[in-house]
């Protein structure tokens, strides 16, 4: 509610300008108190005063506004399993002598008792006596051999 002195009523318009130009906001109980008219001053001769009640004017603005002060927040993560196969050394590594048993095996092999040689029989049938060196001698000096 707003409370103008508009001064002598002689120009209905110019004292409409002239209360819209001097808008007063009041606090909604002293408005309230001026709207039962007990705050207005006294009239002095040749002044007229008239109660107007300009409603709220209200707009919309976006700005930005603190909605809450930084902070911190501790959230608590439940463990996390799961199955896995791993290798794991369960000993160093060691040597250790292990004694094996000999292995045996049959196995033929041809061993030279005597080598090779001519030698003359006095006869070809299996078992007879090699010849002497004197009966060689005289086949070999006569060209037989």
């Amino acid at each position: 509610m707003h409370i103008i002195n508009i001064g002598e009523c002689y120009d209905y318009q110019k004292h409409i300008k002239a209360i819209i130009s001097t808008a007063m906001v009041m606090v909604s109980a002293h408005a309230t108190s001026a709207i039962d008219g007990d705050d207005l001053p006294p009239a002095k001769p040749g002044q007229c005063f008239t109660k107007a009640f300009f409603p709220a004017k209200y707009t919309t603005i976006t700005e930005k506004v603190l909605v809450s002060e930084p902070s911190e927040k501790v959230v608590v993560v439940p463990a996390r399993y799961e199955w896995d196969t791993q290798k794991i050394k369960v000993s160093d590594g060691v040597e250790r002598l292990i004694v094996q048993p000999p292995q045996y095996k049959t196995a033929y092999e041809k061993i030279l008792v005597k080598p090779a040689q001519r030698v003359w029989k006095t006869s070809r049938s299996p078992g007879s006596p090699d010849a002497s060196d004197t009966c060689v001698q005289s086949a070999a000096a006569s060209g037989i051999i």
